[in-house]
């Protein structure tokens, strides 16, 4: 009976999922330490989340301002967890601290152009911290 209730919360949660597109990159530096980033996407959410040597967190900071808020430097130099509204009304969740950022992006309350931007952040973050492509 254990397993039935077990077997039963399994399948509800797996009907949950937004069944939606994740990708995960891992590489080593010369050092042992390991950079992972995940990027989840569903209709729903984007969602970027990364681990890396606390030493590259600079240049996480600038890509973050290159891409997010050209002109306006709001990550350099800055920890943040918070909801953030940009000069272009751009909305999300972000939590920056060294060697580690989660982005959390809700594509609905957001314009296509927006969600694109967020994208190209995710997609060159592999990039900016080193992890070579496949």
């Amino acid at each position: 009976m254990r397993y039935f209730f077990l077997l039963l919360a399994l399948c509800a949660l797996l009907s949950c999922n937004d069944h939606g597109n994740h990708r995960s990159f891992v590489s080593m530096n010369m050092n042992g330490k390991k950079t992972k980033i995940a990027i989840n996407e569903s209709e729903r959410f984007y969602s970027l989340s990364a681990v890396f040597d606390a030493e590259q967190t600079s240049q996480v900071q600038n890509w973050l301002d290159e891409n997010l808020s050209p002109g306006t430097p709001r990550f350099r130099n800055a920890n943040f967890d918070a909801k953030i509204t940009l000069d272009n009304r751009m909305t999300f969740n972000i939590l920056l601290k060294p060697g580690e950022l989660q982005i959390n992006f809700p594509i609905k309350n957001n314009s296509p152009a927006g969600y694109q931007r967020i994208k190209k952040v995710g997609d060159g973050m592999r990039e900016v911290l080193g992890i070579p492509a496949k």
